[in-house]
């Protein structure tokens, strides 16, 4: 396999896997393997902080190098859109225009508990406590 091109992975969903993304992206990688040069390409506007996507972009601020992330929001990258749809989307529903139109995952979308509750409940290099 030369290229495999995920198309808005951020949206994938599955009944029968809870990361349809991350176990996508787990079988088509060997097949990766056997050519130099061979790349996977992820497209998608953001959704909510978690899958293949957020933690790609949490990789490359750990400085991964070998992965390109480009996060703009949508005139950066054509500026021939009207901004005044973009107005009109953020007024309408400020969540998901932000993600759509502005490249921003959403707060709004979380599982059962939100991932803000929970880091606001870790410190940070601590990795066992005695009773």
């Amino acid at each position: 396999m030369l290229c495999a091109i995920f198309d808005e992975v951020s949206f994938w969903r599955d009944e029968s896997s809870a990361t349809p993304d991350e176990e996508t992206y787990k079988a088509v990688k060997p097949g990766l393997a056997s050519l130099p040069g061979s790349i996977i390409i992820g497209i998608s506007s953001p959704y909510r902080k978690k899958g293949l996507l957020h933690k790609n972009i949490r990789i490359i601020t750990a400085s991964r190098v070998e992965t390109l992330v480009i996060k703009a929001p949508t005139r950066t990258l054509n500026p021939l859109i009207d901004q005044a749809i973009i107005d009109e989307a953020l007024a309408d529903d400020p969540e998901s225009a932000n993600a759509e139109w502005m490249a921003e995952f959403r707060d709004d979308i979380s599982d059962f508990i939100s991932r803000r509750a929970v880091m606001a409940c870790v410190e940070e290099g601590i990795r066992e406590r005695g009773v």
